[in-house]
């Protein structure tokens, strides 16, 4: 997963100037390299450390000094579950085209995660979960609405960057288990306000369903757990902080797409 955002250098001189900070000092304080600098002046693609970095030196939010906007991006196989079938899907592949390639419909009555159904993109297909979060993931990667991939890039850069606290219902339940109280206050202000924009209209089902997708992955990369979360790890320090990724999802699948939330009995 690339983590990288672009630096507009006149924003940065302006700092530079203002603070009287020459490139040696600042090379010096954020403990960058020359070529960092040189990046900076061509105002080239750099990590998100190294951004850090130089914020901590002026004092100064990323924003300040931004130009595009920080979002991570996911695939399907970044989830974190049990059972994820991705590492098997080129066997699969090989087994369904040497047996029936000529199928234009794909239907996983189990489908988890979706990776199976990922290797058919293009193809009709249909998913079933009785677990609801998995079912949500299916629409998000496979849904046959269409979305609006900058609102969704805005909303989650918006999310990135909240860092206001309030009480709620993680922060009730879940406090310094799974995440740290600060994270557990984000994730539910983030998975309500996701909620409040879908029933005012602002988003369609899929998009909703992308939203909280990103939030699940999100939370799947700082959650302090060595499995499942039946049990977390007791006096763990928390020293990453919830960032919701992009999911590299297409604007429209095909459109006789099904994703159901059934028993397959």
């Amino acid at each position: 997963m690339l983590i990288a955002m672009s630096v507009t250098y006149d924003k940065l001189f302006c700092l530079i100037e203002k603070q009287k900070i020459t490139s040696n000092a600042l090379m010096l304080q954020a403990n960058i390299s020359g070529n960092i600098i040189s990046q900076l002046q061509r105002n080239e693609y750099l990590s998100l450390e190294t951004i850090e970095s130089i914020c901590r030196v002026f004092q100064c939010r990323i924003d300040d000094i931004s130009e595009n906007h920080f979002i991570p991006t996911a695939e399907i196989q970044n989830r974190r579950y049990l059972g994820n079938k991705f590492k098997l899907l080129d066997f699969i592949v090989e087994i369904v085209n040497e047996n029936c390639s000529d199928t234009e419909i794909f239907a996983d009555i189990f489908a988890g995660t979706g990776s199976f159904a990922s290797a058919f993109i293009g193809k009709t297909i249909i998913t079933n979960d009785l677990l609801y979060s998995n079912h949500i993931c299916n629409m998000a990667w496979f849904g046959n609405e269409t979305v609006r991939l900058q609102l969704l890039k805005r909303l989650i850069f918006e999310y990135n960057r909240n860092m206001d606290f309030e009480k709620n219902y993680m922060t009730e339940n879940f406090s310094n288990t799974y995440f740290s109280n600060t994270d557990c206050s984000k994730i539910g202000v983030v998975r309500e306000d996701i909620e409040q924009k879908y029933l005012t209209g602002i988003i369609n089902d899929r998009e909703r369903a992308i939203l909280i997708t990103s939030l699940i992955y999100g939370m799947d990369k700082i959650a302090n757990t060595c499995g499942h979360y039946d049990a977390w790890r007791r006096g763990a320090i928390f020293k990453r902080q919830l960032i919701l990724p992009m999911l590299n999802v297409p604007e429209k699948n095909n459109k006789n797409n099904r994703c159901f939330n059934e028993d397959a009995n």
